[in-house]
């Protein structure tokens, strides 16, 4: 079949329109996987600037020039020299530069060599309300800024940080923050300094900051602080959310000053408590320099209105001509004066507290070495460090940011990775960025520039646009009593070293990026930014460079590295759901929440809860300290208890009351001392029944020291055939048996007693008449009061056990008196010595748990007992206890019954409380 010419057309226009539509598609595909390509570029070049304040900058050139013009045009008009008045002209605009200098980026060091101060201009003070803030305010721009800075604690081992959603809300919320990465070694000594051997902690902060101009007055301090709280506020809402299992709590106090020092110093040098000592009074300037400034401007006033004079001008012309170049000097180049005339209103109210982090380091620089910045406390810490800026990047921003620090971390050097990074708004990206888009962004946003839903969409696409000031230093800290030339030179010779091999890192894992080395001013600057963790102390800027970045590439400048775990406490991620909605009548802490490992809600028991009570497995230290808390909160509100006290630490508990209304709510006895024990009388006067108190006497002494039945038979009818007979009489009876009458149930009951210390017999009461003011067991349940039984004189668990339960015995069998009696909280430990498991199945005895337990369950009686290890007791025990407190179980024995008991299989992954 032959095609015609048309229809052949047809069939080509055909193809053609379904290419066309293809490569729509493709194109189509590929613009969405460029957006989701993390790297991909919307940059031709990536915009970079120097951090310059234009306009301070333009205020300063229009005053100087100014100046000298009118000078220039007086001298000329007056003289009619040219040579004359240029020359004038030039002095004149030499010495205001010299006057001056400071003013000058390029200057403000020039005729200085040695020891100089960084932060000579900056105040830092805190206020008393709120010590998680540190505020410094230069003195010579009249900038005050506030910062609040946020640790990473702990850092999950198996669960990695959501940096670009975090890095979203960010931006969503305008929060301006700094990432900070420092390493430093964590020992140094006299005799060793670090090296790759050494071990190295590894400091992650965020901070976020907000300054204000001009004079601080009250009104500007409460707008500061609104704007901080705001910004701190977004930093720690993402944190739960983006960072599971990550601990990272603020700053405070001390630890905030510690920071900012521990950055310079890279070792913990605490502040000296003579340092703190310091008030609005010590902050005065340069004496000489004032003198000069004040003499310089009186000059030239004095002769542009000496020059003025040929004009004729009126008086209040002159005047107001002289008044208005005063106050340009003075606005312009020194407000300085302005914070002196001020500073009273503010530093000297209680409120605010002036402080030094920087006390007693003294800084030095030589011209031999402009790139380094030395450092020595005396007699103690002496370093340098060298420091490189981010200038270029051009994309793709490939970066390996882990490896990096990789790299460092196994040369073992001290080193500072510090971004900061401030999102920026349309207006400001589009006059900073526009130029660099490629073509195809340029298009877009040139059609839908004055669409403001579809250009903010194009910047959320992309976690907006931020610009990013980066500084990369390394450090080299040692212990020397001074610094001098030879110790230079060491510190030197290794920064060298140090440097190479960080400048080398950066290059092989940030392809694309460049740093270049910092010198001179621009290495102050750095130095001060990085100490300051923010760009806002000078008025002019900061001189370094910074990049426009989009947010999503940040996620991989600010990586959290696997790297960091090995400089910080890293935990396995437990997941355990703890409620919200817990109401409790007693408090003894508070939930965790395991997402960020941070106090949650307030946790305890109800009152029902507390009534039956276990708490077993850990260490008895542990358990006694819970119990401690249970009956300090029970006291406070209003329910005594009767403790038994096995270590003799109850008595502190009472320590905690004194001077309060609590304070009479305790009575304490010391066994051997205020009381004694008769085991053989209930201690009712006149009792009849007292063979029905002997049944439980004889069933604890038989849990206790684990007797056989023919044994407790034989002290059983012993006692009943005499019923006077007391202790003493009864040991001394069966020793003078004679032999033929004794036996080895004979013997088992005198080794028994035989067991108890002379001074542990003297605990046990004689038979005699007992007085008025001899305290009886069984008041210890009839009246209100708190009952500590100190038992600690008794060596040996099952002896204290035994001791207990011929109270509790006395105190249930006068319960079945039918008698008044206050229902108390009953706390013991060590429960497992009594209701043993395996004792109580090979005698068929687990119903002597029921004959102990139950009258005072059946009177109101709270139990709140302990055992050390959940697995010696008897199932039956827990029929008991509905509530069940356990601290670190280490014996797999004692995981497989709590497993059983609160059936933590089933409840795995879903919490427990």
């Amino acid at each position: 079949m032959v095609k015609s010419y048309k229809e052949f057309l047809n069939e080509e226009e055909y193809n053609q329109n379904a290419k066309v539509k293809d490569n729509s598609i493709d194109r189509k595909g590929n613009d969405k996987e460029k957006g989701e390509d993390p790297y991909y570029s919307i940059w031709d070049v990536m915009p970079s600037y120097k951090d310059i304040d234009n306009t301070d900058t333009l205020k300063k050139a229009i005053s100087l020039v100014a100046i000298e013009f009118a000078f220039f045009a007086s001298l000329l008009l007056s003289t009619v020299d040219i040579v004359l008045s240029i020359s004038a002209t030039i002095i004149i605009g030499i010495i205001f530069v010299l006057v001056f200098r400071k003013s000058f980026f390029s200057l403000r060091h020039v005729l200085e060599c040695g020891a100089f101060d960084p932060f000579q201009n900056l105040i830092f003070w805190q206020t008393d309300y709120d010590k998680s803030v540190l505020y410094y305010t230069n003195n010579v721009d009249l900038i005050t800024t506030g910062v609040c800075t946020l640790k990473i604690r702990v850092m999950a081992e198996n669960v990695g940080p959501s940096l670009l959603t975090y890095i979203k809300g960010l931006y969503k919320n305008r929060t301006p923050y700094t990432y900070q990465v420092i390493h430093k070694p964590l020992q140094i000594t006299d005799v060793k300094a670090y090296d790759k051997s050494s071990t190295f902690e590894t400091i992650i902060l965020f901070s976020t900051y907000y300054k204000v101009s001009g004079n601080i007055t009250k009104s500007k301090l409460t707008k500061l602080v609104k704007e901080l709280r705001l910004s701190v506020t977004a930093l720690e809402t993402g944190i739960p959310s983006n960072f599971h299992h990550f601990k990272i709590s603020s700053l405070i106090g001390q630890e905030l000053i510690e920071a900012f020092r521990s950055t310079v110093l890279k070792r913990d040098i605490p502040l000296e408590p003579d340092s703190k000592k310091i008030t609005c009074e010590t902050v005065r300037p340069n004496l000489g320099a004032s003198i000069v400034k004040a003499g310089y401007i009186v000059a030239i006033v004095v002769l542009l209105d000496v020059s003025l004079l040929i004009f004729n001008l009126p008086l209040l012309c002159r005047f107001l001509l002289d008044v208005g170049l005063v106050a340009s000097l003075l606005l312009v180049w020194w407000q300085e004066l302005f914070f002196q005339l001020s500073k009273g209103k503010l530093f000297k109210s209680k409120e605010i507290k002036v402080i030094d982090p920087f006390a007693k380091i003294e800084f030095y620089k030589s011209r031999k070495t402009p790139m380094t910045i030395f450092y020595q406390i005396e007699g103690k810490t002496t370093g340098g460090i060298k420091m490189a800026n981010l200038y270029f990047c051009s994309p793709p921003p490939y970066s390996n940011a882990s490896k990096f620090y990789e790299a460092l971390n196994k040369e073992g050097m001290p080193f500072t990775v510090s971004y900061q990074l401030r999102p920026l708004n349309f207006k400001k990206f589009d006059a900073e960025g526009f130029n660099y888009l490629n073509e195809k962004e340029k298009y877009y946003l040139f059609n839908y520039r004055n669409n403001k839903e579809l250009r903010d969409k194009w910047l959320r696409d992309r976690v907006g646009i931020w610009s990013a000031i980066a500084t990369y230093s390394t450090s080299v800290v040692s212990i020397s009593p001074s610094l001098t030339f030879e110790t230079m030179d060491e510190i030197e010779t290794r920064l060298i070293h140090q440097f190479n091999v960080l400048k080398t890192a950066f290059g092989s894992h940030f392809m694309n990026f460049k740093i270049k080395p910092l010198r001179n001013n621009l290495l102050q600057s750095a130095f001060v930014f990085e100490a300051l963790k923010n760009k806002f102390f000078r008025r002019n800027g900061t001189h370094l460079n910074y990049l426009l970045f989009e947010g999503k590439t940040l996620a991989f400048l600010t990586i959290i590295s696997n790297q960091f775990k090995k400089g910080i406490e890293t935990r396995l991620a437990a997941e355990f759901n703890t409620p919200l909605q817990l109401i409790n009548d007693i408090n003894i802490g508070s939930t965790i929440n395991t997402e960020y490992l941070e106090n949650e809600v307030p946790a305890g028991f109800l009152i029902e809860q507390a009534r039956n009570l276990f708490v077993t497995n850990g260490t008895n230290s542990s358990r006694e300290l819970l119990a401690q808390k249970i009956v300090v909160e029970l006291v406070r509100a209003g329910y005594p208890s009767v403790v038994f006290d096995f270590t003799g630490n109850w008595s502190k508990v009472m320590g905690l009351f004194k001077g309060t209304i609590y304070e009479n709510q305790f009575i304490y006895h010391k066994l051997g001392k205020t009381i004694v024990i008769n085991p053989l009388r209930s201690g009712i006067p006149y009792d009849k029944k007292n063979p029905d108190y002997l049944d439980y006497m004889f069933d604890a002494y038989a849990m206790c020291f684990k007797k056989d039945e023919r044994t407790i038979e034989t002290f059983k009818n012993t006692i009943l055939r005499n019923p006077d007979i007391d202790v003493s009489t009864l040991v001394l009876d069966l020793t003078t048996q004679r032999d033929w009458e004794k036996s080895s149930v004979t013997e088992t009951l005198l080794s028994f007693f035989k067991e108890f210390t002379p001074q542990e017999s003297s605990f046990i009461q004689h038979q005699q008449p007992q007085t008025q003011d001899t305290p009886r067991e069984h008041d210890f349940i009839t009246n209100d009061k708190t009952i500590i039984i100190d038992l600690s004189d008794v060596r040996d668990y099952d002896k204290q056990c035994y001791f207990a339960f011929v109270i509790l015995s006395k105190f249930i069998h006068y319960l079945k008196t039918g008698e008044p009696y206050i229902p108390k909280f009953i706390v013991l430990p060590h429960i497992d010595v009594i209701f043993d498991g395996f004792f109580l199945d090979k005698k068929i005895q687990y119903g002597k748990i029921d004959k102990f337990f139950a009258p005072f369950v059946s009177n109101g009686f709270g139990t709140v007992f302990s055992a050390s290890q959940i697995r010696y007791l008897h199932p039956n025990v827990f029929n008991y206890f509905d509530n069940i407190v356990t601290f670190r179980a280490s014996d797999k024995r004692d995981v497989a019954v709590l497993n059983g008991q609160m059936n933590l299989e089933n409840l795995h992954g879903v919490g427990y409380y």
